[in-house]
């Protein structure tokens, strides 16, 4: 098996438009990953950490992660934490931060450069908490399908477009990160799960999750949770319960086309009139 890429649906198409219909192959021989365990359909829980355990806990043995944004290395404690210590991880950042470096480690600055690997290095990219920094998210995007191997899978979490609704200037000691404006580096857009789907679409992958980072559970514990925040002063406490609680943030979880190798070309398209008849992508 092949990490994700055994759910790779039978894509049909109401329309004569299609998303790359010719996407770019290649016939340079593909080493096959090592066993490991595979991801059955419509497992991703609400969250979006669970989501990205999901992902960890059922890719190859010996798969190589790439953690784009890879100050403190949380890709690899997450993983650690789940006993795949088998993962061989590899990161990159503006600059190697305050955190201990475990994985290899290089520079790069997504707004100017492409990633520094090969195409069709990686069987698993994250990029958490990336796309809102840059001006070109969508190029930066097609950058993880270019060097996540065909078959592999693309984690992204990012800001959604309920992280704009709340600011409170009267409490700016407090350092409340609220809206998603509050954060001076925040350049570029929003995400809604729809947009994150049509992307991964658009640059020849399958989405098998989108949604946003929200459970009923943090919704009905959030008064208590402020309230314990307030109580022993852990500003840092009651602002993670707000974002769980409001779906401030939303993820995907995307496999890039077994047919697919290197960087495809982006494939824009009206979706008005498609309709997917056979696309099952675990969105319950």
């Amino acid at each position: 098996m092949t990490g994700l890429s055994h759910l790779e649906p039978d894509i049909k198409l109401e329309s004569n438009i299609k998303p790359d219909a010719s996407p770019r192959t290649s016939t340079t021989p593909r080493p096959a990953p090592a066993p490991g365990a595979t991801l059955p359909p419509k497992t991703f829980p609400r969250s979006s950490g669970g989501a990205l355990s999901t992902v960890l806990s059922h890719l190859p043995v010996g798969a190589r992660v790439l953690d784009v944004g890879c100050q403190g290395w949380t890709v690899l404690h997450r993983a650690e934490a789940l006993e795949r210590r088998d993962l061989r991880h590899s990161g990159c950042d503006l600059d190697e931060g305050t955190g201990v470096v475990h994985g290899e480690f290089r520079k790069a600055d997504l707004c100017r450069e492409p990633l520094p690997w090969e195409d069709d290095h990686f069987d698993c990219v994250v990029m958490s908490h990336v796309l809102e920094h840059l001006t070109n998210p969508h190029e930066a995007f097609g950058e993880a399908v270019r060097v996540c191997r065909p078959g592999g899978t693309i984690f992204v979490e990012t800001p959604s477009d309920r992280a704009v609704r709340w600011s409170f200037p009267w409490a700016q000691h407090l350092h409340l990160i609220l809206s998603y404006w509050d954060d001076p580096t925040h350049v570029g857009r929003p995400f809604t799960p729809q947009a994150l789907y049509r992307m991964s679409i658009y640059w020849s992958c399958i989405p098998l999750a989108t949604r946003y980072d929200q459970r009923l559970i943090d919704i009905a514990l959030l008064p208590l949770l402020l309230l314990r925040a307030l109580i022993t002063r852990d500003v840092d406490a009651g602002i993670a319960a707000w974002w769980r609680a409001t779906g401030w943030c939303c993820y995907g979880v995307f496999t890039k086309r077994s047919d697919v190798s290197g960087k495809p070309p982006m494939n824009y398209f009206s979706f008005k009139g498609v309709r997917a008849r056979t696309l099952d992508i675990g969105q319950g």
